[in-house]
């Protein structure tokens, strides 16, 4: 999920890195894997590269740009390409006292931001979880649409919902900078 902060700029910027998700048993391999920002006036920020794997690769000939988040698979295991209904699932709640939409739609160019704020240094970002134990660790990210010098801050639990299903709310105040952002949140569970 993200949400934008109000810029002045119009203009254009190059975009994501994207991502990419690698599931498999290992692998032997030469080459490059990259997810890096397309180029304009700005540079469009890095991407996220998950790899899920059973054994370690052997390739020694094998890049990977950004370093990837690596997930170790117990053998004979079914990777899982879409949750369950009863899954564990984040949304961001609200931006800087602005409700977030539950699809945001925003481009970093001249349509608008999904949540616009007054100049500021820091925002706070309400965050809810279902399904995600307490003692999990709760970033959010703020990136910026000129560069991928992010800012990141850990949120604290602020409310327990409902037990059942599990639905936490989580707050963080956030670096932001001026202009477009991109505001991300990464749950770590235990």
């Amino acid at each position: 999920m993200s949400g934008g902060v109000v810029s002045s700029m119009n203009d254009s910027t190059g975009g994501s890195g994207g991502g990419i998700r690698l599931v498999c048993d290992g692998f032997v391999a030469s080459g490059t894997v990259q997810c890096l920002g397309g180029n304009g006036y700005y540079n469009g920020g890095l991407g996220r590269i998950r790899l899920e794997r059973v054994t370690t690769s052997t390739s020694t000939n094998f890049v990977v740009s950004p370093d990837p988040s690596v997930v170790e698979l117990a053998s004979g295991a079914t990777p899982q390409i879409w949750l369950p209904t009863n899954g564990p699932s984040v949304r961001i709640v609200s931006i800087g006292g602005n409700s977030a939409p539950a699809d945001p739609r925003a481009e970093f160019g001249a349509i608008g931001a999904d949540v616009a704020l007054p100049q500021v240094t820091n925002t706070t970002v309400v965050v809810e979880t279902t399904n995600v134990e307490q003692a999990s660790v709760v970033k959010v990210r703020a990136t910026p649409r000129s560069d991928g010098n992010f800012t990141e801050a850990t949120a604290a639990v602020t409310s327990v919902v409902t037990e059942d299903p599990l639905v936490v709310r989580w707050t963080a105040n956030v670096p932001v900078k001026d202009g477009y952002s991109a505001i991300q949140v990464k749950v770590v569970r235990p």
